[in-house]
């Protein structure tokens, strides 16, 4: 595993990734910014112990359009 400060590999990096003995992943920040892991929890000396990001909650708005969707489908939409 290959960890990036940037996604703006050049081509003679990207070269050097292939046909490795031991496959290698590219990693870039963005990637660890958007994982589930809290890393600003994470510590080398346990690495066995992951703490998770606090799951994201809906907006008010958001709550008020899921409410207005799940009504809207309990109602049979042909008539009888």
């Amino acid at each position: 595993m290959v960890v990036s400060t940037t996604d703006r590999w050049s081509k003679h990096a990207e070269d050097a990734l292939e046909g490795q003995q031991i496959p290698v992943i590219p990693l870039d920040v963005r990637m660890l910014d958007e994982s589930e892991i809290d890393w600003s929890q994470f510590s080398l000396a346990t690495v066995e112990v992951m703490e998770r990001k606090d799951r994201k909650s809906p907006r008010a708005h958001q709550v008020t359009a899921m409410r207005a969707v799940r009504g809207a489908s309990a109602r049979p939409t042909r008539a009888s």
